[in-house]
């Protein structure tokens, strides 16, 4: 079960951070700009 978590995260933040860096996209998670989807 961990590992589908793993590829949730993987799956939900592949674009973003292509796009921007790691920093960035903690500030925006930080900020309530994007969020983590617990793979509910």
């Amino acid at each position: 079960e961990g590992i589908s978590y793993v590829q949730t995260f993987k799956n939900q933040f592949d674009a973003p951070l292509r796009q921007k860096s790691i920093t960035q996209v903690a500030t925006d998670l930080r900020d309530g700009k994007m969020q983590a989807n617990g793979g509910n």
